[in-house]
């Protein structure tokens, strides 16, 4: 029923679905901190809930579902690109044209697989800390309208809203 009413008001263009990915979760580092019992996760997994931070591993948020701990976790999020985009094509009949990876946190490769599967826009933020893997990140200059590979064009905030998060210059 909910979905009815979803695409009713995408018929009547009243909103126009994009890409954020095939779920808002980094399953690598939900399962490892599963399998290793971490008391916090186990509780959030008990509780039907994974959106918390995570006081384990590296502190990674489970939100972030394209963050690499590890360089070796590439192919599963290009896998998981794929995939996301099959069901999207699924649910809208179209091809996405514009992605915005969740938490931001994103490899290059995987704005690359994302751009082959006919995206034409990212999502960005000015700065962008590319996770390498083990700690590592590669920074990243971007501004609105910046090209990348594959005729692929940047989209960036031209400033910050989120009611929940408080900047510490209002505060």
């Amino acid at each position: 029923m909910l979905f009815a009413f979803w695409k009713k008001g995408e018929q009547q263009k009243l909103f126009v679905p994009e890409f954020h990915g095939r779920e808002h979760l980094n399953v690598n580092l939900w399962m490892k901190a599963l399998q290793q019992k971490d008391k916090n996760t186990l509780a959030a997994f008990n509780h039907k809930c994974w959106g918390f931070r995570p006081q384990n591993l590296s502190g990674i948020g489970y939100q972030a579902a394209f963050y690499l701990e590890k360089p070796e976790s590439l192919a599963y999020h290009r896998e998981v690109i794929r995939s996301g985009v099959q069901l999207f094509e699924q649910l809208h009949g179209r091809s996405p044209r514009f992605f915005v990876p969740p938490n931001g946190s994103i490899h290059q490769e995987v704005i690359n697989e994302a751009t082959k599967l006919v995206m034409n826009y990212v999502s960005s933020p000015k700065i962008h800390l590319e996770p390498q893997g083990n700690g590592k990140v590669k920074r990243h200059f971007r501004y609105l309208g910046k090209k990348g590979i594959n005729n692929l064009i940047y989209l960036t905030r031209n400033f910050f809203l989120n009611p929940v998060i408080r900047v510490k210059a209002f505060q």
